[in-house]
């Protein structure tokens, strides 16, 4: 009997022996494998028939598509870890490529990047629509320099030229510089808000008024800038500035004002309208107003 556990005792040692020698040479292979799977990968990465050599670029003429191109082959010049290149179809980073021209180009809305076969990629860009132009300042500074194009959620996105801030097909908004003047990339108010001035403006409108402009104040008051349509014959004829606040609906603003403008359009046929200076609309259904002389 005690040669018998003596014997295996032996044959266990070997056993456990044997089976580590065998797990060591299995990981070894494993290891092998991986690594020289990596190498072909890294190696086919390189190959010149997989490297994107062209970029299809879907957009309108706001943007240069000459100057997107060179932007992506800026970045397709580059290596992650200074040896697989990022114009590897392989390697693809869409995200990256996205992140990159949406930095750069704030007249993008939105884009999406497509394969096109081992050496091709397009992109499909959507670009934002111009609803407002916003100035830096006050009315009588608004110039190229500092004047331009907001989308329907109040976000800044591109210079105005002269000839756009130069004519009436974009309502116009003033925000006097507090802490920094505004730029591209950056939301001048809130989209709620924005939308809710835009529907007032647009009810001016379809009432006959003619805005030129809203300045935006702080603390929810505002100043707008109406055409003066009550001085024909004066030499001298200066703009109606309107007050108002959020404090009341803007609903209800708009219909005082209206109602207002009409009493002041009647009394303008029998000749005895008012040249208005200004107008405030603050305390609801109560207009108060100022005159102008008639020079």
């Amino acid at each position: 009997m005690s040669l018998f556990r003596h014997n295996s005792a032996l044959q266990s040692v070997k056993y456990i022996q044997r089976k580590k020698r065998v797990f060591i040479i299995s990981i070894t292979l494993i290891f092998f494998c991986l690594l020289l799977f990596i190498l072909n990968i890294l190696l086919f990465s390189r190959l010149p028939f997989i490297q994107i050599s062209t970029i299809n670029i879907e957009s309108s003429n706001h943007i240069s598509k000459e100057e997107i191109e060179k932007d992506i082959f800026t970045y397709f010049d580059q290596k992650y870890f200074n040896i697989i290149p990022k114009s590897s179809i392989i390697f693809l980073s869409k995200n990256i490529i996205k992140q990159i021209l949406l930095d750069k180009y704030k007249i993008i809305n939105n884009l999406s990047i497509k394969r096109n076969g081992l050496s091709s990629i397009t992109i499909k860009i959507d670009e934002r629509t111009p609803r407002a132009i916003v100035c830096d300042g006050f009315r009588g500074d608004d110039t190229p320099d500092n004047c331009f194009f907001s989308d329907y959620k109040g976000y800044i996105y591109d210079r105005a030229l002269k000839e756009d801030i130069e004519n009436n097909q974009y309502n116009k908004y003033y925000v006097p510089s507090t802490n920094k003047a505004i730029s591209a990339g950056i939301s001048f108010i809130d989209e709620i808000r924005f939308n809710k001035i835009e529907s007032f403006l647009s009810g001016i409108i379809q009432n006959g008024l003619s805005p030129l402009g809203v300045l935006i104040g702080e603390n929810g008051e505002y100043e707008m800038y109406l055409k003066n349509d009550f001085m024909k014959e004066a030499t001298t004829t200066r703009d109606i500035t309107v007050y108002f606040d959020d404090k009341i609906p803007f609903e209800n603003t708009l219909s005082n004002l209206v109602t207002f403008w009409k009493d002041a359009v009647i009394k303008n046929r029998n000749a005895n309208a008012p040249v208005f200076d200004s107008i405030n609309l603050h305390f609801g259904n109560t207009v108060y107003y100022s005159k102008q002389n008639n020079e």
